[in-house]
């Protein structure tokens, strides 16, 4: 298991999310990207999306015996500067989004929504993952 967090800045552990690769196999996306779960630090549970057709996330209890779908993420090539975008594994152009977050409307601040959109290369879909220890 690798441990990864989304923010570059923050580091308490309540935004601490682990890639999980545990019981993943061989399961990977259209353009062959490796599948992982997102699992929170702090509370174990796993971010997944509530349908193929949704734009909303949903945390979950996160079994790592057990594989779904559901809760399984991957990983775009580099964007630049080590960004990536975080994909549904079964739709490789629906990434996650901070709502309304990009920077001409005051840029994400604390309670904005995290959905799944389709890929725009807005600034608010782009991630970087950085290794904590």
């Amino acid at each position: 298991m690798q441990s990864f967090f989304f923010a570059c800045v923050c580091v308490c552990l309540v935004q601490c999310w682990i890639q999980s690769f545990r019981n993943t196999g061989h399961v990977t996306d259209g353009a062959g990207h490796r599948a992982f779960a997102l699992v929170n630090r702090a509370t174990g549970k796993a971010l997944g999306i509530a349908a193929a057709t949704s734009r909303y996330v949903y945390l979950a209890g996160h079994n790592p015996d057990s594989v779904d779908v559901a809760l399984l993420w991957t990983q775009s090539n580099d964007l630049g500067e080590g960004f990536h975008n975080i994909r549904t594994v079964s739709d490789v152009n629906s990434v996650l989004d901070a709502a309304n977050a990009v920077p001409e409307v005051g840029g994400a601040h604390d309670g904005t929504p995290v959905i799944v959109f389709p890929w725009n290369d807005g600034s608010n879909q782009k991630r970087k993952m950085l290794p904590f220890y």
